[in-house]
């Protein structure tokens, strides 16, 4: 009974730092499948189990929304594996591997884990770390710079919710040629049972034309250059006598509207100036329909 009651009391001290890492009622939303779809990711906390002496936090793993493989448009949901991470002297485990620790020293390098090409893996940098303060609760940060298959970027690790811009659970075990995060993008909300952070102007379960079919979906337009600077330019198939093109970020909110009218050329030019360096989506819809939105890269910041 002794040994029963000492093991228990064990178990709830793992527990209890497990929860550092998963808060109670913990709810992730990300962007997810870029390339191919519109669609969102959803991980939820739902208990803690304890495998071979170690505390694991048990998260679901959800997808929901409009595929476009090869111009078939087509509404999906799908629950995926359950996802097992774990909390160790600070830093968060996803299986073997490391996700991230705030208390890493500046300069520490790691890798996230990565199922598909080797070229692909991202290998992450502590740049510096602080503290900020959201909805009055002082949340320690970590700016870190990330390398995936040679395309460099940064990204933020905030307490409690991790990344905001990287996806750490790139499950498909494939990778994009040219190795931008098209499977998983970034965070759109975070919410446990004590806070909230929505960093997005949309709903967390967001995805783009609900509904959409082949037949109101236009064929593909052509842009370039791309990746772009300040400037690129759309090529129709058709002429178009009015033209909304929308540019919105990886978390689906819209950062920039263009409405050209009473033109008889087929090619247009895009300003984008303003724009943060990053990936965006381009879509266009005109009095004919809408076309199949595209991705853009832009080079240079603002």
């Amino acid at each position: 009974m002794k040994k029963l009651f000492t093991l228990s009391l064990v178990v709830l001290s793992l527990l209890m730092k497990a929860q550092s890492w998963c808060a109670p009622g913990a709810t992730w939303h990300y962007v997810y499948g870029a390339a191919v779809s519109s669609s969102y990711a959803r991980i939820s906390y739902t208990k803690d189990t304890v495998i071979n002496n170690q505390v694991c936090n048990v998260l679901t793993y959800e997808k929901e929304g409009v595929r476009g493989n090869f111009g078939w448009p087509y509404h999906y949901k799908k629950t995926e594996n359950k996802i097992y991470t774990h909390v160790n002297n600070g830093v968060v485990y996803l299986g073997n591997d490391t996700i991230y620790s705030l208390n890493f020293a500046l300069g520490t390098q790691w890798r996230l884990p990565k199922t598909g090409a080797n070229r692909c893996q991202t290998i992450l940098t502590a740049l510096d770390t602080g503290r900020i303060n959201i909805q009055g609760k002082s949340l320690k940060y970590m700016r870190v710079t990330s390398t995936k298959g040679g395309y460099p970027g940064m990204d933020t690790i905030l307490e409690k919710i991790g990344f905001l811009q990287l996806f750490p659970y790139d499950l498909d075990n494939w990778c994009i040629e040219d190795c931008w995060p098209e499977i998983g993008g970034a965070v759109r909300c975070y919410s446990d049972n004590g806070f909230s952070y929505n960093r997005s102007n949309v709903a967390c379960n967001y995805y783009y034309s609900t509904g959409i079919n082949q037949q109101n979906l236009n064929p593909a337009f052509s842009l370039y250059p791309n990746p772009a600077n300040h400037s690129c330019f759309v090529s129709l198939p058709n002429t178009e006598s009015h033209l909304k093109v929308s540019i919105n970020d990886l978390t689906g909110a819209l950062v920039k509207e263009i409405t050209i009218q009473n033109t008889a050329t087929q090619t247009h030019e895009i300003n984008l100036e303003g724009l943060e360096k990053g990936i965006y989506f381009i879509r266009l819809k005109s009095n004919n329909g809408t076309y199949a939105p595209q991705k853009l890269v832009v080079n240079t910041g603002r």
